[in-house]
C-alpha cells in the first residue's frame, strides 16, 4: 500500500490514460486474482491510474465477467485454484474477441517463475509480471497493450464473447 500512496501526487498531477475525450469509451479491466488482499491492490491500483477493474477471485468467475462486460484488458493471477491462468488465458483465447492479457505470478522464485511467465506467453499472454507489481510497470504494461492491440480491439467491437 505505501508504493500506491507514494505515487498518488504524481498519479494526480497526470492526465490518466482513461481520460474520457468526448466520447471515448472507459477502459473496463478484468482482474483475476484468487487472493483478495492482492485482488483489491490491483484495483486500488487500477483505479489510481484511471481505469475501471471488474473483481473476479477464480479463472470462471472471471470468464463469467468477460461475457458480461466485453473488457478492454484482463489481468490475470498465473496459479489459482479451480481454473489455473494459464487454462483461463487458453480459454480466452478460444473466444472470438481479442482482448489484450497481462498475466502475473508471485509465488515462486527464480527459474521456476521464469518458466510459469513463459508457459503463460505462450499460450497467449501478450505481455507478463512478477508480484510485488510497481504502479509504474502496470501503467506502462497496461498503456503499451492498448496502443498495440487498438486495431485488433476496433474490428472486435461488435463480436460476441463466445467460449
Amino acid at each position: 500500500m505505501a508504493r500506491i500512496e507514494n505515487k498518488r501526487e504524481k498519479i494526480k498531477n497526470e492526465k490518466p490514460s482513461n481520460e474520457k475525450q468526448g466520447n471515448e469509451k472507459k477502459i473496463n479491466v478484468v482482474v483475476v486474482e484468487d487472493d483478495v488482499q492482492y485482488q483489491r491492490l490491483l484495483g486500488e491500483m487500477l483505479r489510481e491510474l484511471g481505469y475501471t477493474p471488474y473483481l473476479a477471485a477464480t479463472g470462471w468467475k472471471g470468464l463469467k465477467e468477460c461475457q458480461r462486460i466485453h473488457p478492454s484488458l484482463v489481468l490475470t493471477d498465473i496459479f489459482m485454484p479451480y481454473l489455473d491462468g494459464v487454462k483461463f488465458i487458453e480459454m480466452i483465447r478460444q473466444s472470438e474477441v481479442y482482448i489484450p492479457i497481462i498475466a502475473i505470478t508471485g509465488g515462486l522464485s527464480g527459474a521456476n517463475k521464469q518458466q510459469s511467465l513463459q508457459s503463460a506467453w505462450l499460450r497467449g499472454a501478450d505481455a507478463t509480471l512478477s508480484k510485488p507489481i510497481d504502479i509504474d510497470d502496470l501503467q506502462e504494461a497496461i498503456e503499451k497493450l492498448l496502443k498495440t492491440h487498438h486495431a485488433a480491439r476496433q474490428s472486435n467491437e461488435d463480436g460476441e464473447f463466445n467460449l
